[in-house]
């Protein structure tokens, strides 16, 4: 077994309470038997939703040792919310693997101005689109994304001159179709594009690297463990051996040359430890295979992702769906992330159904959250339209393995 592995595990047995009980009469047979893996149970984003301070170790209960936290939040692409505590400096080192990767593509370096969207954030208003900056990176907010916020967005870029854009596929998917339509020019410095966050298919590939004329890398993660898997100029998704440990969890067994959940083990929070954390995307590994890259890690292939759909509009403009991520973050900062999963259906033009997901005490609270989420749905188009909220203790994960947060039921044709 790999040692960090170990080490972490054991750790997690000791200093973190969600894990002493989880493990309570497993851990000794489990280091009886050679460490066996199966003997452990995977933990699902549901086992820890509410209960997150039991997920943070004992070392950091201390007032001195929180100071050296940083918090994020995971709420979009899942429809599950989960409040996340990082080590500092564990959280800085995770990302080096990445950046080495980076440099490896295009020569990306740490200081190189860059462009990134952001769910919800201390933003300030500009021109009627969110902005915020830091020495190195100019970030727009994915709320209210439609063609024309995205052309005053890509106007802000070209002033800004990026060498890198961190984006979803569907973002760069919009701002390719604003660029072509539009004759828009090309980013002067723009040597580098890192897509992440949803499923990336060839022909949206294609059209961006033709549009904006770049190196393209995939990324694969999630806010609990940081990067999974990069990709290398082959098309491999190679796993981030230094940092986690990539396993497969299938209905028939636990192989990894066949489909099933993708499944994390992270070495590097003591924090917030992740073991055997299933993501709720599909895929499969293929260790076996060489990669003319050199890279000898296994290879990750993703058959079934966060595939974000777009919301039509009366008007026929695609909208994109993030402009629900941020009316449900206003709410659970509202209401003290009350708010433990979501869903969003379009039924029709101007028609949609939201539901969430509430713990029994927050139940009473549902009239003032749907108005929260309500005022918050900012597009100009989405202001008039028919909202049905359904409030929920818990979501049917779809047979894809996600909780798709946005699902378009139009079945509308050439809009």
């Amino acid at each position: 077994m790999n040692d960090k592995k170990r080490k972490m595990i054991e750790y997690a047995f000791y200093k973190v309470p969600f894990y002493n009980q989880l493990y309570n009469d497993k851990f000794a047979a489990w280091q009886k038997h050679d460490y066996d893996m199966k003997l452990l149970p995977p933990v699902s984003k549901n086992m820890i939703i509410g209960d997150e301070e039991k997920l943070l170790s004992s070392d950091y209960y201390a007032k001195k040792n929180q100071e050296n936290l940083i918090s994020c939040r995971t709420s979009g692409s899942t429809g599950t919310c989960l409040m996340i505590q990082w080590d500092k400096s564990e959280y800085t080192k995770s990302l080096l693997p990445l950046w080495l990767e980076r440099k490896k593509a295009a020569g990306i370096l740490p200081w190189d101005r860059y462009c990134y969207f952001f769910t919800t954030s201390n933003y300030i208003e500009k021109e009627d689109i969110y902005v915020e900056q830091d020495r190195h990176g100019m970030g727009f907010s994915k709320s209210g994304l439609s063609e024309g916020s995205m052309c005053e967005i890509y106007e802000k870029m070209l002033e800004y001159n990026p060498v890198w854009l961190l984006l979803q596929p569907s973002i760069a998917l919009l701002m390719c179709n604003v660029i072509r339509k539009y004759n828009m020019p090309k980013l002067p410095e723009l040597r580098y594009i890192e897509l992440s966050g949803e499923m990336l298919f060839p022909n949206i590939r294609s059209m961006i690297e033709e549009i904006l004329q770049c190196t393209v890398r995939n990324q694969y993660g999630c806010n609990e463990v940081n990067s999974i898997a990069y990709e290398c100029k082959y098309g491999n998704l190679h796993c981030i051996n230094s940092n986690l440990e990539v396993e497969i969890i299938s209905e028939s067994g636990e192989k990894d040359d066949i489909e099933g959940e993708i499944c994390v083990t992270a070495f590097c929070n003591h924090a917030m430890p992740f073991i055997r954390y299933r993501t709720g995307d599909i895929g499969s590994i293929l260790k076996g295979e060489s990669c003319k890259c050199g890279n000898r890690n296994p290879v990750l292939k993703l058959t079934k992702g966060r595939l974000n759909d777009f919301i039509y509009s009366e008007s026929g403009e695609k909208l994109t769906s993030y402009i629900f991520v941020h009316a449900i973050d206003m709410a659970n900062i509202a209401y003290g992330e009350c708010i433990k999963q979501f869903q969003i259906i379009q039924t029709g033009i101007n028609k949609f159904i939201i539901r969430v997901v509430l713990d029994e005490e927050d139940m009473e609270q549902f009239e003032g959250i749907s108005e929260v989420i309500a005022e918050h749905i900012d597009h100009p188009e989405l202001k008039n339209a028919c909202y049905s909220f359904e409030c929920y203790t818990s979501l049917e994960i779809e047979v894809s393995g996600k909780l798709q947060y946005f699902s378009n039921c139009c079945k509308l044709e050439n809009i």
